[in-house]
């Protein structure tokens, strides 16, 4: 009987993480405005510090592998990214529904406590092109890695500075954007994990995030792996329970 509630305990608390944000169905989520008084650059994703905080899913697997911590102040984007591993992130910008193909990305990587960040210039499924114009911004960027995950955190401006490439982010516009990431590796080589392509909508003054926390499409084949083995495990002891005591 002992095993049977420990296993129920689990399932429990399974579901609790589960449903410990706002599940949204699709791939498009909001970028709120904030003031941003409460930004610290220092690599580190504290509570409050951003409007929202969006988990984000591999595209292959389903599983959440990122954190996008957003918000923006009607001239800059300020960003910080928490992933799985140790290895680069890529923040990539573009139409609705188009990929790396003339995306403008950005990539950084955490080294010894010091971070490693450059704009780029998407060209499909290959390394991408270092751009000849760095923001100026991105000269404040921190990073740090703690337990085994990364964290960066970058400023953008709203309107960017990359001809035909270049975001160009205005408030109640749509927006495309995707994140990827490597498992280990801070030089640029094929990603470990790839987000959907994503779509934010830039919301003026006066609107707010129904949750601070949200998970896209958080009904990752893991989750429901781990949902289906504890429930195997309760049906199978329960059953066990069941035989000893018709033979007591």
């Amino acid at each position: 009987m002992k095993s049977y509630y420990i296993s129920l305990l689990s399932l429990t608390l399974l579901f609790s993480l589960f449903s410990s944000s706002i599940v949204v169905t699709g791939s498009s989520t909001n970028l709120f405005y904030s003031v941003m008084n409460t930004y610290k650059s220092d690599g580190i994703i504290s509570k409050g510090e951003y409007p929202t905080l969006i988990n984000i899913p591999d595209q292959r697997t389903g599983t959440i592998f990122t954190t996008l911590a957003w918000g923006h102040n009607l001239t800059h984007v300020f960003i910080g990214i928490m992933t799985i591993g140790t290895g680069f992130v890529g923040f990539g910008m573009n139409k609705v529904g188009q990929g790396m193909a003339g995306a403008e990305m950005i990539i950084a990587s955490v080294t010894g406590g010091k971070i490693d960040i450059n704009n780029y210039i998407g060209t499909g499924h290959v390394k991408p092109t270092l751009s000849s114009t760095q923001y100026q911004s991105l000269s404040s960027a921190s990073g740090s890695i703690q337990k085994g995950n990364v964290t960066v955190e970058f400023i953008l401006p709203m309107k960017g500075n990359q001809g035909t490439s270049s975001h160009d982010w205005k408030v109640g516009q749509t927006e495309g954007f995707f994140i990827a990431a490597h498992k280990t590796s801070t030089l640029i080589t094929y990603h470990t994990w790839h987000s959907n392509l994503l779509s934010v909508k830039i919301e003026d003054k006066g609107v707010t995030p129904a949750s601070p926390i949200l998970s896209l499409k958080n009904n990752s084949p893991l989750i429901w792996g781990l949902v289906l083995i504890s429930l195997t495990i309760m049906t199978s002891v329960r059953k066990k329970l069941l035989n000893k005591n018709r033979i007591n």
